[in-house]
């Protein structure tokens, strides 16, 4: 998905993406056959797993939402809720709030609003995104959630990270939570504000390049499993993340290389979610491939 007029629209990090709580339960049923074909995936949101908000309605504003929290992170927690067994998990899974470790933040800003801010000021751009700043990155989620982080450098300075919540039956098949790191290229010239500042304003709009395509679900990815474990969930099935780059000029240097390799096939992926197309309504079309729809 890329946007159209050189810029991205501003996007309320309350307003992100996911399927609606029974979308998500319904989405992950789906993948263990508990569900037909035909079942509907109709709830309350703005955009399909793995994509972000539709356009900004006429005015340039959205309204602001009543939400206290992110949106997309409760959705995602509700699609792999689906699974949730028994167990605690008693680790503070809180983001990191210390201002001094991570530059200045809104002490009234939601956490995970920080750190999606915090995400899309890595100038991963296209044609020379920066890769290092966004591996080490994920490497401090990694260690703030207590997952294992694996690095699989497929070329020169193309490294592939996996972040993974195994399940209590890792023999099942896993689950793939996959997003691309790199962002398209901007002209400035076009844009309100600085595209790599994240800039948000006083309706809760965040300007950036990356806010829709796609790094918000890499957060709400991070932050439905955040929350999840701090909630002491466990899950029969393994839960993998994983961010690659080079998507957005074709993934030859990216995930093409990586499904090619024993690490991937480690993996023993039986269902995944990436991006899709963004929703202007309250109604979801999940696709199977590049605008392929699945079910409605």
């Amino acid at each position: 998905m890329r946007p159209t007029g050189g810029r991205e629209a501003g996007l309320s990090p309350r307003e992100c993406g996911g399927l609606g709580e029974e979308g998500w339960r319904e989405a992950l049923a789906k993948a263990s056959g508990e569900v037909s074909e035909q079942t509907s995936l109709e709830a309350a949101g703005s955009s399909t797993p793995g994509t972000a908000c539709g356009p900004l309605p006429a005015g340039g504003r959205r309204k602001k939402p009543d939400c206290p929290r992110s949106r997309g992170a409760c959705r995602t927690t509700c699609l792999l809720n689906s699974c949730a067994g028994t167990g605690k998990d008693s680790a503070n899974m809180l983001p990191e709030k210390d201002s001094k470790k991570l530059g200045e933040k809104d002490p009234k800003e939601d956490p995970s609003v920080n750190l999606f801010r915090e995400y899309l000021r890595i100038k991963t751009v296209q044609p020379e995104p920066d890769y290092d700043s966004a591996v080490k990155f994920l490497e401090r989620i990694a260690s703030e959630l207590g997952l294992p982080c694996q690095k699989v450098e497929v070329c020169p300075g193309r490294v592939i990270t996996i972040l993974t919540w195994k399940g209590t039956n890792p023999q099942l098949s896993s689950i793939l939570l996959n997003s691309h790191t790199d962002v398209v290229p901007v002209f400035e010239e076009y844009w309100r504000y600085d595209p790599f500042a994240a800039f948000k304003d006083s309706d809760g709009n965040i300007y950036a390049r990356g806010s829709q395509d796609m790094k918000c679900v890499s957060i709400q990815y991070i932050e439905a499993i955040r929350r999840l474990k701090a909630e002491g969930r466990h899950f029969p099935r393994t839960i993998h993340m994983s961010f690659v780059p080079d998507e957005e000029i074709g993934g030859h240097k990216g995930m093409e290389m990586f499904v090619k390799r024993p690490e991937f096939t480690a993996l023993n992926v039986g269902f995944a979610l990436d991006e899709g197309l963004a929703n202007p309504s309250d109604t979801f079309t999940v696709f199977y491939g590049e605008k392929c729809p699945w079910c409605e």
